[in-house]
């Protein structure tokens, strides 16, 4: 059914009519997602901005994983493939990409050694037989996806000492600033750490660029998660920590916070929300 939630299949209720569809709720779990019909995001010609995201992404992710030589990666929906090819050139980058034209691009720019041509739910098994992965990213699309399908899949995929990361619109931003982009699941840190713990992983930290939320998570039983880097390992914690407390206040567990949502320019609403910091 339409209204049943993608993490727990429980009957969900619409809190707010958007722009393009409407918001539904999961009474049980909390999840938030949509009828609307979004537009791919297309990695290709990034502005600078993006492009320096991008980088820091494989930069942190490196050092919070103790990536080494000969170690593996995967990136998925990797477009021309300019995440990966931010990565020493030891490491074995794979991408999984359905556009075969923005595959060649990462091909010919020496970005991507390992490629999978295929929508990634449908190439699991393809992608199984290059091993495990120490980084696993899903930037700037999961919002789009079958969230748990993909993470569970990740779950098969994730090296025991690996970390997976994910960027997504965070919902609160929008409500913020009024402008709700089209989406099937809008996400709260609360929703990334609750789903994260029914799949068997730990949500690790988050951090905010300057959209979106970044997620960190891995499996419980990895110890050494950001023993190169205690630092940064703090302030993601922490960052994680205020998000948490943040949703909490803003009372996103409530109808009542959806209902202030106008279905059209959404000029009156007002949120207490105050977002985290970078």
């Amino acid at each position: 059914m339409e209204n049943n939630c993608p993490v727990c299949t429980k009957v969900s209720v619409q809190v707010a009519k958007l722009a393009d569809g409407v918001l539904l709720k999961c009474p049980q779990c909390h999840w938030l997602f949509s009828t609307c019909t979004p537009k791919a995001f297309v990695k290709k010609d990034l502005d600078e901005d993006k492009r320096n995201e991008y980088l820091a992404i494989t930069q942190k992710a490196t050092l919070l994983s103790g990536l080494s030589g000969g170690d593996k990666v995967l990136d998925i929906c990797s477009g021309d493939g300019i995440l990966l090819g931010w990565y020493l050139k030891s490491t074995v980058t794979v991408g999984v990409e359905s556009d075969a034209k923005l595959m060649k691009e990462a091909l010919n720019n020496k970005r991507v050694d390992v490629p999978i041509i295929q929508e990634f739910n449908s190439k699991i098994d393809e992608v199984k037989l290059v091993g495990k992965f120490k980084i696993i990213t899903i930037i700037d699309v999961l919002q789009n996806m079958d969230f748990p399908v993909v993470i569970a899949d990740c779950v098969k995929l994730l090296h025991p000492e690996g970390v997976l990361v994910v960027q997504t619109p965070y919902f609160p931003q929008e409500m913020e600033a009024k402008k709700i982009t089209p989406s099937r699941n809008y996400l709260l840190a609360y929703t990334l750490h609750s789903v994260f713990q029914r799949i068997g992983l730990e949500l690790q930290g988050t951090e905010f660029p300057k959209t979106g939320i970044r997620a960190y998570a891995t499996f419980r039983t990895f110890k050494k998660f950001g023993i190169h880097d205690f630092d940064l390992k703090l302030r993601l914690y922490t960052q994680m920590s205020h998000a948490l407390i943040s949703e909490l206040h803003a009372r996103f567990d409530l109808e009542e916070t959806y209902k202030k949502i106008d279905d059209s320019e959404r000029s009156e609403y007002r949120n207490a929300y105050t977002s985290p910091g970078t």
